[in-house]
């Protein structure tokens, strides 16, 4: 099975392409911090990610409202690659198909106790399903009471 999760940050500016006959693509890169074992940052990774039609379209509606670099995303995605070129000179472009994603609440300088809320608030739970995108369920912790 073909399938990645990155958490991470948005770089620049996500470029959205609307093409003729309809279609809209959105391209933009995630920086992943991988650490030690000791919790220290070692290397920021940086990955390009694409994404078709209504992912592309439901990304543009975020922006409208503020901007996007910087913020925190979760891309769920599979990883493809692409050669171009001529013969002598290959080169080859590996991105992230991204198939479903999550913007994550801007984070501010905050007391501990708030900060642990807004993590609350962040989590998302798995309900058991088989982990296939078509079949994923995901749903947020309410902290409210269900209706009687």
């Amino acid at each position: 099975m073909n399938m990645v999760i990155l958490s991470g940050n948005i770089g620049v500016e996500p470029d959205f392409r609307q093409f003729e006959d309809g279609r809209c693509r959105v391209s933009f890169s995630v920086a992943c911090d991988q650490y030690n074992e000791h919790g220290e940052r070692i290397e920021t990774l940086w990955l390009l990610c694409c994404a078709w039609n209504s992912i592309c379209e439901r990304l543009k509606r975020c922006q409208s409202g503020a901007k996007l670099s910087g913020r925190k995303i979760n891309v769920t995605g599979k990883l493809l690659q692409r050669t171009s070129g001529s013969s002598g000179q290959k080169k080859t472009k590996i991105f992230v198909d991204v198939i479903s994603f999550e913007l994550l609440p801007w984070q501010s300088p905050a007391a501990p106790a708030e900060l642990e809320q807004q993590r609350t608030d962040a989590e998302i739970i798995f309900d058991g399903t088989p982990l296939y995108p078509s079949r994923t369920r995901f749903r947020r912790r309410s902290t409210s009471v269900p209706k009687s």
